[in-house]
């Protein structure tokens, strides 16, 4: 389960009963927890919550493992229990659950379980398998942005979740291409090419009307938003530094005294050698850190992890100065976006081909999303409520944009993309692309 959920929903077809559905995680040191979802009073299909607190009393509670008796992030599904209530007869019935998914979103009193009397033990837990959650009826929402070849040109194009699974991608914005969605109100970072005169990073509004500049040089690449919607950050494809802007003005275009409008001032640096060598920067969601495709020195090529504050403006209130936590050793990984502690990348070099990954940023290792061995599979972005990861893949025989709960399953396709091959060549290979997906 990616990031720190608040709980877990499920749509549950009752049998009036009144025995307990519980579910049962893992946590990252071994031990297994049991949230509840409650009982199952209703008779047909009712949507219900476990909620992730371990303040809530049975039979939320610790079941087994090492005992620190504090939840370790990430969490992993272990299985669904039924538990009688009362504890001393032995249950019957049938219930059916669907749409089991994690939710991020603070829950009301109303949500919180009822708890039973402290004497009920829970039973054996019920074998489960990790379900694949179902695209039709999750109502997926939102757009994705994908870039599409045209004559050496990238347009950006944007496809209507809604629409699902009749969905019809449109050209929205020409001669741009590596788009980034603002998660929470749908303005759009784009590295422009050759329409507006420039090739300089653009903002587009929701609505993707050009809006203004927010970089200074054709080499700029990579734009991705703070968490806050206020600033952005990106790479220099000519000296492969990372910048970091005061705010969504051009630099130079900055007014007032600093060192905001001196686009040196905004290079992330490290000890080691005065500026971090590395590209395609994505931004975690707590704002504090970057991951970033680290570059040099070569030993250590790979994902990194770097303070967003580290920047050459604020290098004299800054001691010791940073050094990137290497998070990951490859040649080929490359950062697409982030979602709670998570961030997702696609790579060629572990497993042979190229696949997209899931990395909790405080350990473990990558997660496999597409396990596809025959075909290319990259450029993941998440879903602005966290629960999917949608990638580009040409599994099918044609290049086509694919979803997949963050949790892991059976990958399904959303659409094709207009072209067969809609990648352009050279620096405009589709490695070099990013997808996004936004509200």
């Amino acid at each position: 389960m990616a990031g720190r959920p608040t709980g877990i929903t499920a749509d549950v077809f009752g049998d009036g009963s009144g025995h307990f559905l519980n579910v049962w995680v893992k946590d990252s040191q071994g031990e297994i927890w049991a949230f509840t979802f409650g009982q199952i009073k209703h008779e047909g299909w009712q949507s219900m919550t476990a909620v992730i607190d371990t303040g809530l009393g049975w039979p939320n509670e610790h079941i087994d493992g090492p005992g620190n008796k504090v939840i370790d992030y990430p969490l992993a599904f272990y299985a669904l229990v039924l538990d009688d209530a009362p504890d001393n007869q032995i249950g019957s019935g049938v219930i059916y659950v669907d749409n089991l998914a994690t939710t991020f979103d603070p829950l009301p009193d109303s949500k919180l379980p009822t708890a039973a009397p402290a004497e009920s033990q829970p039973v054996t837990p019920v074998p489960s398998e990790t379900p694949t959650l179902n695209p039709v009826s999750s109502g997926l929402t939102g757009r994705i942005a994908f870039p599409v070849d045209r004559s050496g040109y990238y347009d950006i194009w944007i496809a209507d979740l809604s629409q699902f699974p009749d969905v019809s991608p449109y050209n929205a914005m020409k001669g741009a291409r590596q788009p980034n969605f603002n998660k929470k109100d749908g303005r759009l970072l784009a590295n422009g090419e050759d329409n507006l005169g420039d090739r300089n990073l653009r903002l587009y509004s929701s609505g993707f009307d050009y809006l203004s500049l927010v970089s200074e040089s054709p080499f700029d690449a990579y734009p991705f938003w703070a968490p806050g919607g206020e600033r952005l950050v990106y790479s220099r494809d000519n000296n492969d530094r990372v910048y970091v802007n005061c705010s969504l003005t051009r630099p130079s275009w900055e007014s007032g005294a600093g060192q905001c409008n001196d686009l040196e001032s905004g290079i992330i640096i490290t000890e080691r050698n005065g500026h971090l060598v590395a590209e395609m920067p994505v931004w975690m969601q707590d704002g504090a850190d970057l991951i970033v495709r680290w570059l040099e020195p070569a030993s250590k090529a790979g994902l990194a992890r770097i303070g967003s504050w580290a920047t050459n403006r604020d290098k004299d209130s800054i001691d010791p100065l940073p050094e990137p936590v290497s998070l990951l050793r490859s040649n080929s990984a490359r950062p697409t976006d982030t979602f709670g502690d998570m961030v997702y990348f696609f790579a060629s070099d572990l497993d042979g081909n190229w696949e997209v990954y899931g990395l909790n940023i405080g350990g473990g290792t990558p997660v496999n999303l597409s396990n596809s061995p025959g075909s290319n599979d990259g450029l993941p972005t998440v879903s602005p409520d966290g629960r999917w990861v949608a990638f580009a893949s040409d599994r099918s025989g044609r290049w086509a944009i694919w979803v997949v709960p963050t949790q892991g399953g059976t990958p399904q396709k959303l659409f094709d993309m207009p072209q067969a091959n809609p990648w352009g060549r050279g620096d405009h290979d589709w490695i070099t692309e990013r997808i996004s997906w936004g509200p």
